[in-house]
């Protein structure tokens, strides 16, 4: 290789860019990258040492996904580790609220030992997504681990075996199930980090991030809380759709608990706030979700909604949450039959949406297990 021969010979250093496709030659190609004025020696990305002041962290939840260990060494599998980032980059980039590096950017670090609050400072994110591939015989198992690079705090680790029989198949799995465990993980990493920062910095984000955390209690206090931070979030972005689908969220939930002494004032201002949201949400798939969820149990044109909830899980085929919702919908239209599949099949990734779906009547999930004409009648109360 040309590099080997003259690296140590010219005033300036290599990047190593990984393997790259280039234009009419069938396999992947090693490249690396001049950098000027760096003399000679091993690059940045090689010695873990950087002299880049670290970029300041974007006011949204920012990732990098770095390049998969292939723990196996063989080539097929190094294509596969290759491949599965690019699934789950796509996977991730729906989930609107999350700002991602782009994938050629954390190709340096490919075949690199990782210093992960490095990473962070240099890509200006605060999370980093880092992962590995080992095959035995014709199995396959996928790590992925989800870190803090502020921190260097570990938040979620998961583990995924398959089959190589259908390796696009396996890989399209592994990622829709990736993004569908990262996205609450980060939100629960964001409220934790949010519970520190002062109060007199917050930003319409935050705000609706506190709200959440109180919405999430499923209590009539915890509602009316986050009403109030709500409000001071859309006072100052009106058109701030997450915020706008939360509180009629909250409007609802008091709605259907019997939590208020004005329960058509709550319908009122929960689909008011529900249609806002769907005038600014645009491809924010939790917002529109959200908004749609409302609208059903407000009996607000039952077609519309599963037309636009079927809109939210395209936009997002990995939300649990979106699916929970889709099921609703679909037993308020009369399709029980959709609505079982669909919760069966979302259950085990959402257990605490099945909790606080039903306010703790344990009688109500018996709705979604088997039989709906031998369930009794309070099993198709609308939670």
């Amino acid at each position: 290789m040309v590099r080997d021969q003259v690296r140590d010979k010219l005033a300036f250093s290599f990047e190593d860019m990984g393997e790259q496709q280039v234009k009419n030659i069938a396999r992947p190609v090693r490249v690396h990258r001049i950098v000027l004025g760096g003399g000679a020696g091993p690059s940045e990305a090689a010695t873990g040492t950087s002299t880049k002041p670290p970029l300041a962290l974007p006011d949204k939840p920012s990732i990098a996904v770095l390049p998969f260990q292939n723990m196996s060494g063989g080539p097929e599998q190094e294509y596969f580790a290759d491949g599965m980032v690019e699934e789950i980059m796509p996977a991730l980039s729906r989930i609107r609220w999350l700002f991602i590096i782009a994938r050629n950017s954390t190709v340096t670090y490919k075949d690199q030992a990782v210093d992960v609050k490095r990473v962070g400072g240099e890509f200006g994110v605060r999370y980093v997504l880092e992962g590995s591939v080992r095959k035995s015989g014709n199995r396959v198992r996928i790590t992925s681990q989800l870190i803090d690079a502020v921190t260097d705090v570990h938040i979620r680790a998961d583990r995924f075996d398959g089959s190589l029989e259908d390796m696009f198949e396996l890989q399209d799995q592994v990622a829709t199930k990736v993004a569908g465990v990262i996205e609450p993980a980060l939100e629960a990493a964001e409220i934790r980090r949010l519970a520190v920062r002062p109060t007199k910095d917050l930003t319409a984000y935050d705000l609706y991030l506190r709200a959440l955390q109180q919405a999430h209690s499923a209590e009539n206090f915890g509602y009316i809380q986050g009403l109030e931070l709500l409000s001071q979030a859309i006072e100052r972005d009106p058109r701030y759709g997450p915020a706008l689908a939360l509180a009629a969220i909250c409007h609802m939930a008091l709605h259907l608990g019997g939590w208020t002494s004005e329960p058509d004032a709550n319908r009122h201002q929960g689909l008011d706030l529900a249609r806002r949201t769907l005038l600014v949400a645009g491809d924010d798939p939790v917002a529109v979700g959200r908004a749609v969820y409302v609208l059903g149990y407000f009996d607000d044109d039952l077609n519309a909604a599963t037309a636009l909830i079927n809109h939210s899980l395209e936009l997002n085929p990995s939300s649990s949450d979106g699916w929970r919702w889709s099921g609703w919908i679909r037993l308020w239209a009369g399709r029980p039959d959709l609505a079982i599949e669909l919760r069966i099949c979302v259950a085990p990734q959402s257990a605490r949406a099945f909790a606080t779906d039903f306010n703790g009547d344990r009688r109500r999930p018996l709705f979604f297990c088997g039989d709906l004409r031998k369930r009794k009648p309070c099993c198709f109360a609308r939670c």
